[in-house]
């Protein structure tokens, strides 16, 4: 299944507990309602269906990079 996102994969987050999974949740639907840069990739196509956001890759892409400082300091937080 990997993150609920579908950012990140199951080995990457593995060994994160549930409470963490709904961290990173939180953080990536924070980011995808405030990002400037995913404002951008969806206004150039304003079709995109909300469930679709997590699969388009340039999207994925920015999520994963403002994600990665949270998922880091969540394993080490063990």
């Amino acid at each position: 299944m990997g993150s609920p996102m579908g950012v990140f994969s199951e080995k990457e987050v593995q060994g994160l507990k549930s409470k963490d999974r709904k961290v990173l949740k939180q953080q990536a639907v924070q980011q995808l309602r405030t990002s400037r840069e995913i404002h951008r990739i969806i206004m150039t196509d304003p079709k995109l269906f909300p469930a679709l956001l997590k699969r388009h890759p340039n999207i994925r892409q920015v999520l994963r990079k403002k994600l990665s400082p949270t998922l880091k300091r969540l394993h080490k937080k063990k």
